[in-house]
């Protein structure tokens, strides 16, 4: 019985319902302060001591906590049938390549559907792929300051735990640091380093192109650089918003995983997976063995779209850059609940 009214709390607490008559319920059917505030845990009222007014007996909640329970486990089993349906396509295991996608269809076809493309020929009349050299890096804005991800090799959870790598170097330094051509992940020029926010970067914007049959035109809002050497690395994650990422240079050896599998993903904070999809535990993580992991390499000048919820972890093969978008024509900002931990507006991949 403890187990299904923590079940209520958590489906409760992702309801958004108020926590004061949560708990009000709670101790209406027999729990101790000390009990409630442990199965709320933030979510606790600290009211609660003083609160006197119980507007459900203890029968209609306990009938309220296994009702939730029971929708629970449908609403699992619902998405469990449509990752088995989905695996019955002869093509559940590759991700299209396509040039000549209407704004109308790419609408219809994949963001509407939550299913990734690879879009070959959108980048056809960009200069970056040319022009940026380590030289005109570092010409064209160089001298700006700007963050980076540093010191990722002391520790495992780098990606979580980012706050704790930003370091802040002139970017002609940097430039010279992934020109030295050694293979690391221990630094890191990505989208949550917020590049083009920095007036002295945005000239190099003159140097793409806005896909204006999906993005919204915008001075620099929802354009994100990736810039880093040969072995960088993004673990297994998914994104709160749909995204393009647009390969400039260098390759990308990318496995996706559909939102829909999140039952084998062992997604216990945020939006990370404990998994290490390149080299999987199946002891630790057996469930993981069951996942639909899709292979795919990004090659320069083909744009991923990103589904929102989609799980992927990238590595990039060569020295990379990478220009991700947000900005979409249409809408791209979603409710979202998590097992722990508070989640940014994403930013990238």
């Amino acid at each position: 019985m403890q187990k299904e009214w923590q079940d209520w709390v958590n489906e409760n607490i992702i309801r958004g319902c108020d926590p004061l008559e949560m708990g009000s319920i709670l101790l209406k059917n027999k729990f101790s302060l000390p009990q409630i505030r442990t199965m709320m845990g933030t979510k606790y009222p600290e009211a609660l001591g003083q609160h006197t007014t119980h507007t459900t007996e203890p029968a209609a909640a306990a009938q309220t906590a296994g009702s939730t329970t029971a929708l629970q486990r449908k609403c699992t089993s619902l998405v469990e049938i449509q990752r088995d349906l989905a695996r019955l396509s002869p093509k559940a295991k590759t991700i299209e390549r396509r040039k000549g996608v209407s704004g109308n269809e790419f609408l219809e076809k994949y963001y509407a559907a939550n299913k990734p493309v690879i879009l070959c020929d959108l980048m056809t009349f960009w200069q970056a792929p040319k022009k940026w050299t380590p030289e005109y890096l570092k010409a064209t804005c160089g001298e700006e300051t700007v963050e980076i991800m540093a010191s990722r090799d002391t520790n495992p959870n780098y990606e979580s735990n980012d706050e704790a790598h930003r370091k802040q170097v002139r970017f002609s330094v940097y430039v010279d640091m992934v020109a030295q051509g050694r293979e690391t992940n221990d630094y890191y020029l990505t989208a949550r380093n917020n590049f083009f926010s920095r007036a002295g970067t945005k000239a190099l914007l003159k140097d793409i192109e806005i896909f204006t049959e999906y993005l919204k035109e915008t001075d620099g809002d929802g354009h994100y650089l990736w810039y880093g050497p040969k072995g960088t690395i993004t673990p297994l994650h998914q994104d709160t918003m749909n995204i393009f990422m647009a390969q400039v240079q260098g390759h990308k050896q990318i496995k996706l995983v559909p939102a829909n599998e999140i039952e084998l993903i062992y997604n216990n904070y945020a939006v990370y997976s404990q998994v290490d999809v390149a080299n999987p535990d199946y002891e630790k993580f057996p469930k993981f063995r069951y996942a639909n992991v899709i292979d795919l390499e990004l090659a320069p000048g083909e744009v991923l779209f990103l589904p929102v919820g989609w799980w992927h972890w990238v590595k990039s093969l060569d020295t990379s850059i990478t220009v991700s978008f947000n900005n979409f024509l249409f809408p791209n900002e979603f409710k979202w609940e998590h097992p722990q931990g508070t989640v940014d507006k994403a930013v990238g991949y």
